[in-house]
């Protein structure tokens, strides 16, 4: 198999290039063998969605991840700030993020200190981001910093990502269900309707029913789509107002299996966050601040802004957590180990990549459920509408006997 790569050699140069390995682990011990840092590895793919992505002009989370480790990977080489920025200048083909890193060098050349120099560059990174690089700078360990918060983004992007690919299939096949109930009803049952009327005959509901709905389609298509549109607007204006949203979240996180679902996505990434933020030197307060702001749940949101109410005024994380009740009973208690230990941080860790198991099995399961049912819905639909037909066409036999 063949692999790119690009490597900094001994005397602080980039290197890349092709080799042909069994796996990219033996690229990796071989070019570690022979004193070299890597910065990329990937097999070669002529067909790669992944370079057509990264052609674009968006700034994605996996753009953001890439230069951070490939940062990392430098200064902990022992490249000074200034040159690794240029050479990752030299090395980045999106162009909106070439811009900024040559802003951010210009301004780290006058002296500004990293963050600051990233947190004025709009949209390129979030607050925990900044927070995570200031908190690195302060306690002289931004390489080792940059690297944990490159694993921390790269983390998030695969859970993102496997979420994302397992709903891909329920989702096609929901729209070729669609299409097929529509091609059925606007194409194929029209046709049989001037037969029907020619020879006469009372027809079966079933039949007129279907018959009614195919012709609704073909004249009032437009009367649906505009009601959808009206009714997304509304939908998205309401949960645009925050006490709505509020309302809305709370009544989601009580829903029987889903709310439990939900709770588990939310506690696995503020627990993952916060330990990133802990592990790197943020305090616990900020931490709980940026932590609040990854949870998508506003009602879960809310909860933690009353943590860190509770936590100012003395008590523990673990007592403040179990008053909002939002977090599940085993996060609670593994937490409450970590406090006693005073590992809170790497028990957080555990928290979340316990939860994250927990929500990638419920997810399967559901899907896996939701396929069958979604087929079988689709096979009742069909059915009913061929045997509409079969209907008529037997009344009208009748009729004529």
């Amino acid at each position: 198999m063949e692999f790119n790569y690009k490597v900094i050699d001994s005397n602080g140069d980039i290197k890349q290039g092709k080799m042909s390995a069994a796996t990219e682990k033996d690229i990796v011990e071989k070019m570690q063998q022979q004193g070299m840092s890597i910065l990329l590895i990937k097999p070669v793919n002529i067909f790669s969605l992944q370079r057509f992505w990264l052609s674009h002009n968006v700034i994605g989370q996996s753009h953001i991840a890439l230069f951070t480790q490939q940062l990392a990977t430098m200064l902990n080489a022992g490249l000074p700030l200034e040159r690794a920025l240029q050479l990752l200048i030299k090395l980045t083909h999106h162009s909106r993020l070439k811009i900024h890193l040559q802003n951010i060098l210009a301004e780290v050349r006058d002296g500004t200190p990293l963050s600051t120099a990233i947190q004025s560059r709009s949209g390129m990174a979030s607050k925990l981001y900044i927070s995570m690089i200031r908190a690195g700078e302060t306690g002289g360990a931004l390489g080792k910093t940059l690297l944990s918060l490159g694993d921390y983004l790269n983390r998030a992007e695969e859970i993102k990502s496997s979420i994302v690919s397992a709903l891909i299939y329920p989702i096609i096949l929901l729209i070729m269900a669609m299409l097929s109930v529509v091609v059925l009803l606007t194409l194929v049952v029209p046709s049989f309707a001037p037969m029907f009327e020619e020879l006469g005959g009372n027809m079966p509901l079933v039949t007129q029913i279907v018959l009614g709905a195919g012709a609704f389609l073909q004249h009032y298509w437009w009367l649906l789509v505009l009601i959808l549109i009206i009714v997304l607007l509304l939908s998205q204006n309401l949960l645009a107002q925050s006490d709505k949203r509020l309302v809305f979240d709370r009544w989601l996180l009580y829903r029987p299996k889903l709310g439990s679902l939900l709770i588990k996505m939310d506690t696995a990434r503020f627990s993952r966050t916060l330990s990133a933020l802990l592990i790197n030197g943020v305090p616990i307060l900020n931490g709980l601040n940026l932590a609040s702001e990854v949870v998508n749940n506003t009602a879960f949101s809310e909860a933690i802004k009353k943590i860190i109410a509770d936590v100012k005024t003395g008590r523990s994380l673990a007592d403040a957590i179990g008053e909002i009740g939002y977090f599940p009973e085993m996060a609670l208690q593994m937490l409450i180990v970590g406090e006693e230990t005073g590992q809170v941080d790497s028990i957080l860790l555990k928290i979340a990549n316990t939860y994250d198991k927990e929500v990638k099995v419920s997810i399967d399961r559901l899907l896996s459920l939701l396929v069958p049912i979604m087929i079988l819905i689709l096979s009742t639909v069909i059915a009913v509408i061929v045997i509409s037909i079969l209907l008529a066409i037997l009344s009208v036999n009748e009729f004529f006997v």
